[in-house]
């Protein structure tokens, strides 16, 4: 499989897997209050723009992919003399969409059970280990600090309540 066609099912796979996210999932699974006004302040507003941009750049692959297979311009794979590791690369450009998928559902899924700061910890931690980030003394402390800190930041500053989950209990 050259480049292009690469290009054309990754862009299938982020635009259909992005758009049932925003017509599939997030209507169902985001509870908008009917006192909300303004959209902007709605709980569903930031996730439906975000996959929306990300449905979108999808398209863009797809499109890109499918001109370039269009002109002719392909880049051949790597032959059999080329160490396979050069070769297992190509097979992360399609599992890493996959794998943030799933982490994006794990993470929506213990929100509610461990509450937003447990769940944000993990969902770091997931995400930079997806990105492939190994440095642990870098990745342990952001985990746990920066939704710590966003969290007091909305519940203290901005009176904003966020779910705390199973920790209600203790606090």
């Amino acid at each position: 499989m050259d480049k292009n066609s690469k290009d054309i099912c990754l862009g299938v796979l982020l635009f259909v897997g992005f758009s049932l996210l925003y017509f599939a999932v997030i209507p169902f699974a985001v509870v908008v209050p009917k006192s909300i006004k303004v959209q902007a302040l709605s709980p569903n507003f930031w996730p439906r723009v975000t996959t929306a941009i990300i449905a979108l750049l999808g398209l863009s692959v797809l499109i890109g992919g499918i001109i370039k297979k269009k002109i002719g311009t392909s880049f051949p794979l790597p032959d059999k003399s080329v160490p396979d590791t050069v070769q297992a690369r190509s097979f992360v450009s399609y599992k890493r969409p996959i794998m943030l998928m799933v982490a994006l559902l794990v993470y929506f899924l213990i929100m509610d059970f461990l509450g937003i700061v447990m769940a944000s910890m993990i969902g770091l931690l997931l995400f930079a280990t997806i990105f492939g980030e190994k440095r642990l003394k870098v990745l342990l402390p952001i985990t746990v600090l920066l939704p710590v800190c966003l969290y007091y930041f909305f519940v203290k500053v901005a009176n904003i309540p966020l779910p705390i989950g199973i920790w209600e209990q203790f606090l």
